[in-house]
């Protein structure tokens, strides 16, 4: 990585997300991500995250705002699921699970527009899990 006062750089070597698992404290599910920028004058974060296979984020909502660009995989939503290319952008406070499909992992590049906080709201898993 290049990080200087005006530009970060990552080149493709050092952005293989199977290199940075990282283990929920909440609910013990592996996922991969990376963080690329984690901006300290506007809380501002951009990561890539991979979601392993049936595995969702359990409903939940964030007071700033977070949008996905989905890179690799199906990308699971509440709004239904998005392959490659897609991006959803969700307002701050709306109520949002996501993920992985049931068959495969889902690489996404993940960006918020402030600092990043979670609420969860109610069971540790999507109810929608057996879709």
């Amino acid at each position: 990585m290049v990080n200087n006062d005006n530009v970060i750089i990552f080149n493709s070597a050092e952005t293989h997300l199977s290199n940075y698992e990282l283990v929920s404290k909440r609910s013990g599910r592996v996922r991969h991500e990376l963080m690329l920028v984690d901006d300290p004058e506007t809380g501002m974060i951009v990561k890539l995250v991979r979601y392993t296979a049936g595995h969702p984020v359990a409903i939940h909502k964030h007071e700033c705002a977070k949008g996905m660009y989905v890179l690799r995989g199906i990308l699971r939503t509440e709004q239904g699921n998005f392959g490659a290319g897609s991006f959803i952008w969700w307002k701050p406070g709306t109520t949002m699970y996501h993920g992985a499909t049931l068959n495969e992992d889902v690489d996404v590049l993940f960006i918020t527009n402030r600092p990043f906080d979670i609420e969860y709201s109610g069971k540790e898993s999507d109810p929608r899990d057996d879709e």
